[in-house]
Parts: structure tokens; C-alpha cells; sequence
């Protein structure tokens, strides 16, 4: 089992960010635009056994996902659980957490389990952290510019990787 975790300092209260989250659209805009998503079937509310069916792309080749949303914590958390996917196991775990400074601390952390057993791990290990990486960065800075309204953290339509820009000292990865 590898596990994922993001966090990221932002300036709102744990309860706005949990309400952002919640809000319908919400997911829509935490794709980021070099990943192809096409959302099949969608809940009309967060909540708790709520799906979303959706396929996932990685070039010309799309594979079904089906997450199930649990263990609500209002204004604290949420969980998806991969029921069916590209992955042997997933469940990410989206914590709104106060900072302690009048701010919240966002932290995705991800459980997965790559398909193939070993060979699996050997081979994709690398390139899922990367994926991971990639995403959550890209995720955390749109959730930023979203609450925040700073224009200067706004994810611009080109964004690739946050190496490649000076970065607000907010993050920290896990």
C-alpha cells in the first residue's frame, strides 16, 4: 500500500473550504486541464454514499471509475473510495483542518495500491507518485486562487508544473 499526502495552508476557515468543496462544480474545476475526464453520472449533493461515475483517460484509452463519498465529517472531511477503477485500491481522504492562525490547513491524503501486484509497483510506482504530484499541486493551487481571490496564485490556462513558477511558501508536501 503507498500512500499520498498533500497539504497546503490556505487563508479561509476549515468550514468555507469544507462548503467550497461541497458546492455542485467543485470537482469540475479541480481537473486539471491535461487530464481528460468525462463525468458520467454525478450526484446531485455530497453526501454520504453519493457516486460518481466518471471515466478517466490516459491518451485514447478510457477506463471507468466509480467513487463512493463516506465518512462525512461536517466542515472536517470526506472520503472517496475507489469501488471500481483503474487502480487496486484507492481511498482519498480530504481533511479541512484549522491552522491554528485563524487559516485551514487542506490535506489530501491517498491510499492506493497499484494494479499488477509487484510488477505494478516496480514498474508504475514512480509514475503514479509523479501523477499524484502533479495533480494535487496543480488542485491545491486552484483551491488557493478560489478562496483566497488572489489573481497573482491564479492557476493561468497553460499551467504544466509548478517547478517551472516561483511558489508562495504555503506549501508543504508530504
Amino acid at each position: 500500500m503507498e500512500r499520498f499526502v498533500k497539504e497546503t495552508r490556505i487563508n479561509t476557515t476549515p468550514e468555507k473550504l469544507y462548503e467550497w468543496h461541497m458546492q455542485p462544480g467543485a470537482f469540475d474545476k479541480l481537473v486539471p486541464p491535461w487530464q481528460k475526464v468525462e463525468v458520467l453520472e454525478r450526484p446531485k449533493k455530497l453526501k454520504e454514499g453519493a457516486v460518481l461515475l466518471m471515466k478517466v483517460y490516459a491518451g485514447p484509452i478510457g477506463v471507468r471509475w466509480v467513487a463512493r463519498h463516506q465518512d462525512f465529517v461536517e466542515g472536517r472531511q470526506f472520503v472517496d473510495d475507489q469501488v471500481h477503477g483503474p487502480f487496486e485500491s484507492w481511498t482519498h481522504t480530504h481533511e479541512f483542518l484549522p491552522d491554528g492562525h485563524g487559516g485551514a490547513i487542506l490535506r489530501d491524503s491517498i491510499d492506493y495500491e497499484l494494479p499488477a501486484g509487484k510488477l505494478g509497483e516496480v514498474f508504475g510506482s514512480w509514475f503514479a507518485r509523479r501523477m499524484l504530484e502533479r495533480m494535487f499541486n496543480y488542485r491545491h493551487e486552484k483551491t488557493a486562487a478560489e478562496l483566497e481571490g488572489d489573481q497573482t496564485s491564479a492557476v493561468p490556462p497553460n499551467w504544466k508544473d509548478e517547478s517551472s513558477r516561483a511558489q508562495p511558501n504555503r506549501h508543504k508536501d508530504g
